[in-house]
C-alpha cells in the first residue's frame, strides 16, 4: 500500500501529471518572487527621482500586475526590452495609465493584449523585433501615440484598420514585418511624417509611391480607398 509505482518501476501517467503541475507553480512562485524583488529594489533606489522604471536586460520570464499598483500613478516610463517575456499579462495596461514611454523591443511576443487602450496617454511604444502575429484593433485608442516602432516582426503580416485612428502619429518603423498592405485607414494620420518599411515587402501603396513622400501616399490611400472619409 502506498506504493504509487508499478512492478517495472514505472511512475503512472496521472502521477506525472501532478509533478509537473507542482513543478509549475513552484516555478510560478519563483519568478514571482524574483520579480518582486527586483521591483523594490528599482523604486527604492531611484523611482522617487525619475519617475522611470527600468527593468531592461534581467531574464525576466513573467510580468505581475501586482507589484506595479503601488507605483501606477507615478510612471510614465517603463523599459522591459531585452528580456525573455513571450506574453504581457491581461490589466497591467489598465494599472499603468499614466504611461507615455514603454519599451518592450526586444522579446518574444506574440500578442499584445487588447487593454492597450488605457494607455491613453503614450506617446512612444517600441515593439521591435518581437515575434509579433497581431497588433490588437485597440491600440487605435491609443489617442497620444507619436511614435510606433514594429521592426523585425517577420511574423506580422496585417496592421489594423484603427492605426488610421492615431491622429497623432508622427512615425512609424516597420523594417523587416510581412506586411504587405498598408491599411488606406492611414491617410487620417494627418500628423504622420515618415513611414519607415522595406519596400521589397510592401507592394501597397507599391514602392514608387513610398518613395514620393507623404503627399503622394495620402492621395493614393484616398484615390484608391473608394471612400473620402477612409474610416
Amino acid at each position: 500500500m502506498g506504493d504509487s509505482t508499478c512492478r517495472c518501476g514505472c511512475v503512472p501517467e496521472g502521477m506525472v501529471s501532478l509533478f509537473k503541475m507542482a513543478e509549475l507553480r513552484e516555478k510560478h512562485k519563483i519568478e514571482q518572487r524574483k520579480f518582486d524583488l527586483i521591483i523594490n529594489e528599482r523604486i527604492a533606489n531611484s523611482f522617487e527621482e525619475e519617475q522611470v522604471l527600468d527593468l531592461h536586460g534581467l531574464e525576466l520570464n513573467q510580468l505581475f500586475v501586482n507589484p506595479f499598483i503601488m507605483i501606477s500613478s507615478k510612471l510614465i516610463a517603463l523599459h522591459l526590452d531585452h528580456n525573455n517575456l513571450k506574453s504581457i499579462p491581461y490589466g497591467l495596461f489598465s494599472v499603468i495609465y499614466n504611461l507615455r514611454d514603454l519599451s518592450l523591443h526586444d522579446n518574444f511576443l506574440e500578442e499584445i493584449p487588447s487593454d492597450v487602450s488605457k494607455l491613453i496617454n503614450l506617446q512612444s511604444l517600441r515593439l521591435d523585433r518581437n515575434k509579433l502575429i497581431t497588433i490588437p484593433d485597440e491600440i487605435g485608442q491609443c489617442k497620444n501615440l507619436t511614435e510606433l516602432h514594429l521592426d523585425g516582426n517577420i511574423t506580422l503580416s496585417v496592421l489594423p484598420n484603427s492605426i488610421g485612428e492615431l491622429s497623432q502619429l508622427h512615425r512609424i518603423v516597420m523594417n523587416d514585418v510581412g506586411v504587405s498592405k498598408l491599411p488606406y485607414s492611414m491617410y487620417n494620420c494627418q500628423s504622420l511624417q515618415f513611414i519607415l518599411c522595406d519596400t521589397n515587402i510592401l507592394v501597397d501603396p507599391p514602392p514608387s509611391i513610398m518613395n514620393e513622400g507623404m503627399d503622394s501616399i495620402r492621395k493614393y490611400m484616398l484615390d484608391n480607398s473608394g471612400d473620402p472619409s477612409v474610416k
